[in-house]
């Protein structure tokens, strides 16, 4: 699984990632009935369903900001973008396992930051990915689907 980013820098506003993996986007951004709690939750990005271990390489050069381990989104990750730290942020969460990584390190392009897995609270392997953006001095979630290319919503679970 790669998060390519464009190398078109002019089109980063518009298209931050192309294709996330060769997997599918089987939830989408906003609320929806949670699979697993069965009640109406905001949903703070996109899920797309991957083989378990499937690798997930940095789209572009990235500081670790943040690593933890919690019941909702299992092994999470979150990096600032080095071209527009003050723009965008990324969050990965579901991770199989960490590969030695550690905060505030800058990763380059095209490192593994981790495996597409199931832990947290989810119904099968598939990655959970959250865009933010700075809005008033705050990083606050956006929709990711619009700086993807070629995704489609597909609602099946992820097993």
């Amino acid at each position: 699984m790669i998060l390519k980013f464009f190398e078109n820098q002019e089109k980063l506003i518009d298209h931050l990632f192309d294709k996330a993996t060769e997997g599918r986007t089987s939830w989408a951004y906003g609320y929806r009935t949670h699979p697993v709690t069965q009640t109406l939750q905001f949903h703070n990005g996109i899920d797309i369903a991957a083989p378990e271990g499937t690798p997930i390489l940095l789209p572009v050069s990235a500081q670790l900001v943040k690593k933890w381990v919690d019941d909702l989104n299992g092994n999470a990750l979150r990096f600032r973008f080095l071209t527009y730290p003050d723009l965008y942020e990324i969050g990965l969460a579901h991770l199989k396992n960490f590969p030695p990584i550690e905060i505030d390190h800058i990763y380059p392009q095209g490192e593994t930051i981790g495996f597409v897995g199931q832990t947290g609270r989810s119904t099968g392997p598939h990655l959970h990915l959250t865009c933010y953006k700075l809005v008033g001095g705050v990083f606050k979630t956006v929709d990711p689907l619009p700086y993807l290319t070629d995704r489609e919503i597909d609602h099946r679970p992820e097993v």
